[in-house]
């Protein structure tokens, strides 16, 4: 066996994962600590018990040898803080590495210390579902909620601010009081749920963004309020206001540390071929005080006071892009304003050719649809038949089983925020072109 050089390196990422040592070129990967001995032994003695085949065919073990006198080649040290606010370097494992036991809980809050808080000592960084019944009306809550993880994890965790909560609000209150009434020990579950939620985004503040928005105003905190996912908008001036649905939204800074929201939306086009969703970005800067709903660079369709001419309008118009659209090359006289890329708006009278394949080939800023969401092979129908349709109900053993939810449609419409408005999304589909729209997002 050739001899094994004295120099080494070692390094470990963090001290809860799995370390790495270098030795001669040759990795070695050591236990991770969910495998360590119950006992708090030094890790330094229950090393992997893997080997690497060194170049003479022989075997190199990373196992401390009990044998007096020889000495082990990696110690691993845990960190714990002391008295002067400093860290120590200890060989057995501290506290915090045992898993405190939650067995039985149908609800954990995990609190951290509050340092920001001249009043809290304490405030809440997690909350996870643990029983069944919690597991299943979250993932049943958020079944609609665009980018929502929760159906894919086995223990739902959520974290402050609640904001999807917050949207999906009057869902929650309908699968509280429907539970309410067939099952009174699992009601308690979400009523445990609630109490959290209201002390962290109801009461006070939640009145207080919908009293603003009574008056027509918001602040730049609570902008976030105003969009939910997925709720139809109106961008837009004068003639040219047109329909779309929120993708996301979020605050962020600048280089210069200044702060902005960002509005993402998406909306039906047209790139020559097929109909798809294009997506676009809104920027609103931070300001103080309270500003317009209406200065926003998008108004939730529910606060818009002309949003029943405009839809109509939009019905209408998009009805006539898809007849067009439908012909390969369309042939119509035209007599009104056009807009042109060399000469502005000009007015026209005459034959025009419409042919959006060769138009689309022809212009430098070409049409591209999100990948993730493909192309829409049919032609957009009315704005309800936009909105996500509930799944079907999937067979368990909750108390949940086989009832109709709250539509997306009436959330939105009893959303915190939205419901002040005089506008209310109703329910269109209500011809066989329609029902075929209505399955764009199923």
């Amino acid at each position: 066996m050739q001899e094994i050089p004295r120099s080494f390196s070692y390094q470990s990422k963090n001290a809860m994962r799995t370390d790495k040592i270098v030795f001669d070129r040759t990795d070695f990967e050591l236990m991770e600590p969910s495998r360590i001995r119950s006992d708090g032994a030094s890790r330094n003695r229950v090393l992997s018990k893997r080997r690497r085949i060194t170049s003479d065919g022989d075997y190199i073990s990373l196992v401390e040898s009990d044998d007096e006198g020889e000495a082990s080649v990696v110690q691993t040290l845990y960190v714990v803080p002391n008295t002067r606010g400093q860290m120590t370097w200890q060989s057995s494992m501290p506290a915090y590495t045992t898993k405190p036991d939650t067995k039985g809980s149908a609800l954990v809050l995990r609190y951290v210390e509050d340092v920001d808080s001249d009043t809290k000592l304490t405030k809440l960084h997690t909350m996870v579902m643990r029983s069944p019944f919690l597991k299943d009306a979250v993932r049943r809550l958020f079944e609609n909620y665009p980018g929502e993880p929760s159906a894919l994890m086995e223990e739902p965790k959520y974290a402050p601010l609640f904001r999807r909560f917050f949207h999906q609000w009057a869902k929650l209150q309908h699968i509280y009081g429907h539970t309410t009434a067939s099952d009174s020990a699992r009601a308690g579950q979400l009523a445990a749920v609630f109490g959290v939620l209201e002390e962290e985004i109801g009461g006070s503040s939640m009145q207080d963004i919908k009293n603003r928005a009574r008056n027509g105003e918001v602040t730049f905190d609570s902008i976030w309020a105003m969009f939910p996912p997925g709720c139809p908008v109106i961008r837009g001036q004068g003639s040219s206001q047109h329909l779309y649905l929120v993708d996301d939204g979020g605050y962020f800074k600048d280089g210069e540390g200044r702060r902005f929201f960002q509005l993402k939306l998406k909306d039906i086009d047209h790139d020559g071929s097929v109909f798809g969703w294009r997506k676009s970005s809104n920027i609103v800067t931070g300001f103080d005080g309270t500003m317009g709903i209406d200065q926003l660079p998008a108004v939730p369709v529910n606060l818009h006071r002309d949003a029943d001419a405009i839809e109509k309008a939009a019905t209408v118009r998009g009805t006539r892009v898809a007849e067009l659209t439908s012909e390969a090359v369309a042939y119509r006289s035209h007599e009104g304003f056009a807009d042109t890329h060399s000469m502005g708006q000009r007015y026209l009278s005459g034959r025009v050719v419409i042919d959006s394949r060769s138009y689309v080939q022809q212009t430098a800023s070409r049409k591209r649809f999100e990948k993730e969401t493909g192309a829409i092979s049919t032609s957009p129908g009315r704005l309800q038949a936009l909105l996500p349709k509930p799944p079907n109900q999937q067979k368990n053993d909750s108390s949940l089983e086989g009832h109709t939810f709250l539509s997306v449609r009436d959330n939105y419409n009893l959303h915190p925020v939205l419901s002040v408005g005089e506008y209310n999304l109703r329910e269109t589909v209500d011809t066989p072109e329609d029902r075929v729209g209505s399955q764009l997002l199923d």
